[in-house]
C-alpha cells in the first residue's frame, strides 16, 4: 500500500518495518526518494527512529536521501558516518570522516570519529579523543557514552561502571544507561547490584551491596 500522503507513507514504512516486511519497507523507500512533499527533516526523524529501532539499512537510505536534498549538513553526515559502522562499512565510514576533514575540531565530527576508531581497533586514539572531549565538558553524554562502551570492550569494567554512573547522574531515567550498568555489573559478579525492578528510577540501579 501507498499514499500520496507524506506522512502516511512514512508510517507506513515504520510500520512495515516493525513487522519485518523488508521488502515492502525497501518499496517505500523508494517511494520517500522521488516524492516531492517528504522534507529532509521527516526523512531525517524516521531515520533517526528505525535506527533506535535497529533498522540500519532502511535508516542509511534514508539519512542518504536527506544528504541529497541538504549535502551540507553537518548533523546528518554524522549520523551517516555512525550508520555505516553498525553496518561494518567501514571504507564508507572512512570516506565520509575524510570528507569531514575541514570540520575536525567539531565535537560531532570528533565524536564519530572515535566511535569509528573503537569499531577498527584503534582503541588508543579513540580513548585519548574521548578524554579530550571529557576535559571540555564532563558532561558530554555521547562521550561518556563512547567511552564507556570502549572500556567494556576492554573488559575494564570497573572503569566502565564509573563512566556509567557519571553517565546516570546526567540522565538518571535513561533506560540504556540503566542496561548498560546492569550489564557491567554483571560481569564484575555483582548480581545482587545488578537486578533491579523495570520501573526502578535514577540510581536504583547503581545500589550497591
Amino acid at each position: 500500500m501507498q499514499s500520496d500522503d507524506p506522512e502516511l507513507t512514512l508510517d507506513l514504512l515504520l510500520a512495515h518495518a516493525s513487522l519485518g516486511h523488508e521488502a515492502l519497507v525497501f518499496d517505500l523507500l523508494g517511494t520517500i526518494a522521488e516524492h516531492p512533499g517528504v522534507k529532509p527533516s521527516q526523512r531525517i526523524a524516521l531515520a533517526d527512529t528505525l535506527y533506535r529501532e535497529a533498522y540500519y539499512r532502511p535508516a542509511l537510505m534514508l539519512f542518504e536521501q536527506a544528504l541529497a536534498h541538504s549535502p551540507g549538513d553537518i548533523n546528518t553526515q554524522c549520523k551517516l558516518i555512525r550508520t555505516h559502522v553498525r553496518l561494518y562499512n567501514m571504507p564508507a565510514a572512512a570516506a565520509t570522516l575524510a570528507g569531514l576533514a575541514e570540520r575536525q575540531t567539531d565535537v560531532l565530527v570528533r565524536l564519530e570519529l572515535a566511535n569509528y576508531k573503537t569499531a577498527v581497533g584503534e582503541l588508543a586514539e579513540a580513548y585519548a579523543i574521548y578524554q579530550s572531549l571529557l576535559l571540555e565538558n564532563p558532561q558530554q553524554v555521547e562521550a561518556l557514552k563512547g567511552l564507556g562502551t570502549l572500556l567494556h570492550a576492554i573488559s575494564d569494567f570497573r572503569r566502565a561502571e564509573t563512566v556509567y554512573r557519571q553517565a546516570l547522574e546526567n540522565a538518571p531515567n535513561d533506560p540504556q544507561w540503566k542496561q548498560q550498568l546492569a550489564e557491567t555489573l554483571l560481569k564484575q559478579r555483582r548480581l545482587d547490584s545488578a537486578i533491579v525492578s523495570p520501573n526502578a528510577a535514577g540510581m536504583q540501579i547503581a545500589k550497591t551491596v
